[in-house]
């Protein structure tokens, strides 16, 4: 049998171009070809957060998986389901039944205009909200091998 090597790693960052103008710590879809831009709306495409401000035609560094700080686009409780937003946004899933659009769950609440955690929501998917003054630091931690669920 010949030998496999995965084209990602779990848990790696991952490097796309841009599409179109990113600032760091925007929540990025797939745009195309290999390219990411930032989310514009609801979507089961997203990759993860950009790790740093790039224009349209460089090389991004996109962190999938983790808690992350991303605004929100109105109000998010602690604990609720959140979704792509416009601007590389995060947003309540509200109405939604869409579940594979679901990018991480609210570690704690944030308001329309303010940052969120959001926790990893399984494969390599997830977001951190929260408030941009609080700074009240909400972290997940990997389970041990064998440990209970």
């Amino acid at each position: 049998m010949a030998d496999y090597v995965p084209i990602r790693t779990p848990g790696a960052a991952l490097v796309s171009q841009a599409s179109a103008t990113i600032t760091g710590g925007q929540l990025v879809a797939v745009s195309g070809n290999g390219t990411v831009a930032p989310t514009s709306a609801a979507t089961a495409a997203f990759l993860g957060v950009a790790a740093f401000d790039a224009a349209s035609g460089d090389k991004v560094t996109i962190h999938s998986v983790g808690e992350h700080e991303l605004a929100a686009s109105g109000a998010i409780a602690a604990g609720a389901n959140v979704i792509a937003a416009a601007a590389g946004a995060v947003a309540t899933i509200g109405a939604v039944t869409d579940y594979s659009q679901v990018v991480g769950v609210a570690v704690s609440a944030a308001a329309s205009c303010c940052w969120s955690s959001v926790a990893a929501c399984g494969g390599s998917r997830g977001s951190t909200t929260r408030p941009r003054k609080s700074r009240t630091r909400s972290t997940t931690r990997p389970r041990r091998p064998g440990s209970a669920r």
